[in-house]
């Protein structure tokens, strides 16, 4: 795996190709404005508990993760390249953040998406490389490790994030 020349950029990158953009850009808002943003975020993330029991479970963030994993391998060939991340997000990263990123020295966002989850070096993301950090960020939510992330949990976990 590579060094990452901002976690955040790729996070804000990812939030923007899978849902969660105007919750990760409002989370890093000061103060009590925070608020909404991390209920937003509690809400976008019970939106993979798929049997509305009122809680994820980690089989229900892979498999939500398994069908983005889906739609970004383009040709189906089990693995995301770099040409199918660049086609991604030339639709939908505005040209706005792409300036912004490379005056912070970010000149291709797809090769920094690539090398962060590319645990072999392979220069394709395979299924479980892909699944690794909603796995790790569902460990992390799941405070009591009983399986299940609850709201209260999810909103703990959000609130305690800074972008």
């Amino acid at each position: 795996m590579h060094s990452l020349p901002s976690a955040k950029l790729l996070f804000i990158a990812m939030t923007a190709c899978f849902g969660m953009a105007s919750a990760g850009s409002a989370l890093a808002a000061p103060g009590g404005a925070n608020a909404p943003a991390i209920n937003d975020a509690v809400k976008q993330y019970f939106e993979l508990d798929a049997n509305a029991d009122g809680r994820v479970t980690e089989v229900e963030v892979l498999q939500d993760r398994g069908e983005k994993f889906k739609k970004l391998d383009v040709d189906g060939d089990g693995a995301i390249t770099l040409e199918e991340v660049r086609a991604l997000f030339s639709e939908v990263v505005p040209d706005t953040a792409s300036q912004s990123l490379k005056e912070r020295g970010v000149d291709d966002l797809s090769v920094l998406f690539i090398d962060s989850m590319d645990e072999n070096d392979d220069g394709r993301v395979e299924l479980f490389e892909f699944q690794r950090p909603a796995r790790k960020r569902f460990r992390q939510i799941d405070a009591n490790t009983d399986g299940f992330a609850t709201p209260g949990e999810t909103t703990v976990f959000f609130s305690r994030m800074r972008l």
